[in-house]
C-alpha cells in the first residue's frame, strides 16, 4: 500500500498552520517550543499531539527548527519502525 499527499495540499497545510499561529493566542507557547533546546520533545500546543500523525508534527517542528532534523527524524524513525 502507497500514500501519497499532493504537494498542493502540503503547500495549503502548512499555509493554514502557521496563519493560525500568529492569532491563536499561544504565542507563547510556540515562541518556548521554538526556543527550547530540544523542541522535539516538546508538546506542540494546543494539543495538536493528539491530532497530528507523527510526520506532520515531524514537518512542523522541521519548518520551525531545522537545526533540530537529525534528532528529531531519529525520534520519529524509532517511533515507526521500533527501537533495537
Amino acid at each position: 500500500m502507497s500514500y501519497s499527499v499532493s504537494p498542493t495540499f502540503l503547500l495549503q497545510w502548512f499555509e493554514e498552520m502557521f496563519d493560525h499561529m500568529a492569532r491563536d493566542g499561544h504565542e507563547t507557547q510556540w515562541r518556548t517550543l521554538c526556543e527550547s533546546e530540544q523542541p522535539e520533545l516538546q508538546q506542540l500546543p494546543e494539543k495538536m499531539d493528539d491530532q497530528l500523525t507523527g510526520l506532520q508534527r515531524m514537518l512542523i517542528i522541521r519548518a520551525v527548527r531545522s537545526d533540530r532534523l537529525l534528532h528529531l527524524a531519529s525520534l520519529f524513525i524509532t517511533s515507526v519502525l521500533g527501537k533495537r
